[in-house]
């Protein structure tokens, strides 16, 4: 791999780093070894030195994907700009220890910041959100991503971007 590539890569993950930095949730998708696809939306608890740290309380078909097959993928898209990533690596599942406190510590912040988001908005007439009542789960594990490929999404343009890191 030349320079410029090299290059490419770490501004592309930049970048799709900086626009997950604006988003709270992302679409997780694994597949078993036996190849059956699964999508579910995880909470982005982390962004740090190239991982991305997500929240799961469900416990259901990602972690036994996971456990069964670490290769998975991400996509976040923004409907106002028609803008998004695609990142596709490895997952390893956090499930206890210091990084694991670390990142409940994180979690339960982020819940509260995003409940407290939402009562404000509400009460300034800018949300028409039907309920303001969210459960506050205790994410049971998170998983913690390495993105090795990016693509850029440009629906504005009709293009996607690949880069691998």
């Amino acid at each position: 791999m030349n320079n410029k590539t090299k290059q490419n890569e770490e501004l592309l993950l930049k970048k799709a780093f900086r626009f997950l930095n604006k988003q709270q949730f992302v679409n997780l998708g694994s597949s078993s070894l036996s190849a059956k696809p699964h999508t579910s939306p995880k909470s982005i608890v982390l962004l740090k030195d190239k991982y991305i740290y997500l929240a799961d309380d469900l416990l259901e078909k990602t972690y036994k994907n996971i456990k069964e097959n670490p290769f998975v993928s991400l996509s976040s898209f923004d409907i106002q700009s028609m803008k998004g990533f695609r990142l596709y690596g490895k997952a390893v599942i956090v499930k206890n220890g210091r990084e694991y406190e670390h990142l409940i510590k994180k979690e339960e912040k982020r819940q509260v910041m995003m409940a407290t988001e939402r009562v404000v908005e509400k009460v300034q007439g800018k949300s028409n959100v039907k309920s303001l009542t969210m459960t506050f789960l205790k994410p049971v594990l998170f998983y913690k991503f390495s993105p090795k490929s990016v693509e850029f999404i440009d629906r504005t343009k009709k293009q996607i971007k690949k880069e691998e890191t």
